[in-house]
């Protein structure tokens, strides 16, 4: 079956050309469409952020990506105030550490067209997230999240301003 698949997937993407003729030369590279990198599509300027769905709350996200977070999460039912700092950042993926009243270990993967992924390693509830996050518009992001230990689905929405 899968090499079925592959044969499919090789002949319909072979070049087509006139019989007896060389296919028309195409430069794979240049016609490939690569995701902007998080560095572009970061704000320059830090500002204020509110969020709401399984999480409320609000902060401030600082120019350098560092962000200040006080919210209510209605699954663990217990306030929270975080910092959040990036520790390691290249073009497509981000490191950073949250500490607070809860401490976590986050990596996110811009997978392109405005998709993200999300891996949160945390001390407290939900000790493993993962999260994907897709960007609408410039200043909006809209979350779906998972705890595989408690088999809960979250979600949220949240607006720069």
């Amino acid at each position: 079956m899968l090499s079925h698949l592959a044969w499919t997937i090789v002949l319909l993407t072979a070049p087509m050309g006139q019989p007896g003729q060389a296919s028309p030369e195409s430069n794979f590279a240049s016609d490939r469409q690569l995701p902007e990198p998080f560095y572009e599509s970061q704000p320059e300027t830090g500002g204020l952020f509110i969020f709401g769905g399984s999480r409320w709350g609000g902060g401030w996200k600082f120019g350098d990506g560092s962000a200040i977070t006080a919210c209510w999460d209605r699954s663990v039912r217990v306030p929270e105030f975080s910092y959040r700092k990036p520790i390691h950042e290249t073009e497509y993926t981000r490191s950073s550490v949250t500490f607070g009243t809860r401490i976590s270990l986050v990596h996110e993967w811009y997978l392109g067209w405005g998709v993200a992924s999300r891996l949160d390693f945390s001390c407290s509830p939900p000790l493993v997230q993962l999260e994907l996050d897709w960007f609408p518009v410039e200043t909006v992001a809209l979350t779906i999240g998972f705890d595989p230990l408690h088999r809960r689905w979250s979600w949220f929405w949240s607006f720069i301003m």
